[in-house]
């Protein structure tokens, strides 16, 4: 895969990892109440209640990557069927510069500005993202991408998590063989507000923090700023903020996806 092919499949990645809205808002109740002490048996019944279904998703995105090299700005629309694929089209301005589908077996691409496409397995692809190696036990990359777009808590099989207090969050904490993870959990209401992925080698690891401050009337439950932070051992730390509109849930929607005769095809 080219360099510039890359560059955008890693732009595609963290469009899929993200779901937030900024229509429509209104302010949590805040304050300082002391929490009290939960089990980690609690915080996990908490998330569990508080996990989003969705058959259907759609909605629009403002986003902003940085690594570097390089900051630059886009839109992403995006589309989403429970279990089948995930769509989106990346756009600078009006133009379309690519279009990813993702299915639970195949990763496409689409690159309009050098009119290519690449296809590939989901398993070709899983080592180029920084995701905590999975066990067997662990769900397969494609429910993790739904997870983390409708934005559920991410959970790995491995050593049991260890409950706490961090002012007026909970949190979670475990290690298996291969990395450290952290959820932080909004006390007032058992929302996600972040995860945190180390691996032992120092040299990899995912961040993702979820807005709770503001939310969406319809939606309430849905985190509406997010960012990612990542590395990568080729380009460094590269840092995405989305923020999101157009929120529909569980409306079907028209997904189109097909490659011109005259695009190339890259590996």
């Amino acid at each position: 895969m080219n360099k510039h092919l890359k560059y955008i499949s890693w732009i595609a990645f963290f469009g899929l990892l993200i779901l937030t809205s900024a229509c429509k808002t209104s302010k949590r109740s805040g304050g300082t109440t002391e929490l009290k002490e939960l089990t980690s048996r609690q915080l996990l019944k908490g998330l569990n209640d508080n996990k989003i279904e969705a058959e259907w998703l759609s909605a629009k995105a403002r986003a902003s990557y940085d690594d570097e090299y390089e900051s630059r700005k886009f839109n992403i629309n995006f589309r989403y069927r429970k279990d089948s694929l995930i769509w989106l089209n990346v756009k600078k301005a009006t133009v379309e510069a690519f279009r990813v589908q993702v299915t639970p077996d195949s990763f496409f691409l689409i690159d309009r500005l050098n009119k290519e496409y690449y296809i590939n397995s989901i398993s070709k692809i899983e080592d180029r993202f920084n995701l905590p190696e999975r066990s067997a036990e662990d769900p397969a990359l494609f429910k993790v991408l739904e997870n983390i777009l409708l934005g559920n808590p991410l959970l790995f099989a491995g050593s049991p998590l260890e409950s706490g207090v961090d002012g007026e969050e909970y949190t979670l904490k475990g290690e298996t063989s291969n990395f450290k993870s952290e959820y932080r959990i909004e006390g007032a209401e058992l929302l996600l507000t972040a995860m945190n992925f180390d691996a032992n080698n120092d040299k990899q690891y995912l961040k993702v923090a979820m807005d709770r401050s503001q939310f969406l009337e319809d939606y309430p439950k849905f985190s509406y700023i997010r960012e990612y932070t990542f590395n990568d051992p080729e380009r460094g730390e590269i840092d995405m903020k989305l923020k999101f509109s157009d929120l529909e849930l569980n409306e079907p929607k028209n997904i189109r996806f097909s490659i011109p005769s005259n695009y190339k095809r890259i590996e």
